[in-house]
């Protein structure tokens, strides 16, 4: 079974909207999230979808989405105060009211802000599923790269050819994850794939797509509404 889970739940602190990114209006009569929903909602691998949101927006989205996504189930479910958080929310609900009828349960996580991604990056993690317990989304860095101190000294230029951006989506076996997340729910963890790179499971990377970026400032939602005008 493919579970997507989108999480929509950040508050976009680094965008100039009263709104959270996710909610912004995008193309004729949608928004930012309908793209990523949609993505995942129109690929016939995934049969279940959680949409994690801010409490304050549950009762809005579920009835934003009512009309629009009927072939295909989805649950609305609220966020936490961190990403981790909000994911684990979802992870919560899925192993209270699924987990214990199937077996096999992939999990495959998305942002929200990321409008573009593709049916192939989506069917490559479920593909990469088959044989591996993790996979994870990254991209080559473009830039070069500076180390700097506190002080903002240089103190090295580390070889660009080494480092990669990561995207999502980002997917795992939900028996693994639940393996592992009671020893490490209270570490500092952003990243659900870090969770598995602590205890050395081996990770697969698929690499993502430009056009798969992060909606963070106003030039990325600027670049958007250009991509969907």
């Amino acid at each position: 079974m493919n579970i997507a889970i989108i999480l929509a739940a950040g508050v976009g602190e680094r965008i100039n909207s009263s709104l959270p990114k996710q909610f912004l209006p995008l193309g004729d009569n949608k928004r930012v999230y309908h793209y990523s929903l949609n993505a995942f909602y129109i690929n016939p691998n995934i049969d279940l979808i959680f949409f994690v949101t801010n409490s304050e927006y549950v009762e809005h989205i579920k009835a934003e989405i009512k009309d629009k996504y009927v072939d295909k189930k989805i649950i609305v479910c609220s966020g936490g105060t961190t990403r981790y958080d909000s994911l684990n929310n979802a992870i919560k609900v899925i192993n209270d009211t699924i987990a214990y009828k199937v077996f096999d349960i992939n999990i495959i996580t998305h942002d929200a802000a990321r409008p573009f991604v593709s049916q192939s990056l989506i069917n490559n993690h479920i593909e990469k599923l088959e044989y591996f317990g993790v996979v994870n989304t990254i991209i080559p860095s473009i830039d070069s790269l500076l180390e700097m101190d506190i002080n903002n000294n240089i103190l090295s230029y580390p070889n660009r050819s080494k480092f990669y951006c990561v995207q999502t989506p980002q997917s795992f076996k939900l028996r693994s994850y639940n393996q592992l997340i009671t020893n490490f729910y209270d570490q500092e963890i952003n990243d659900v794939i870090k969770l598995f790179y602590l205890n050395n499971v081996v990770i697969s990377n698929v690499i993502g797509e430009p056009r798969n970026f992060k909606i963070t400032t106003e030039f990325d939602y600027q670049i958007a509404v250009k991509i969907v005008s």
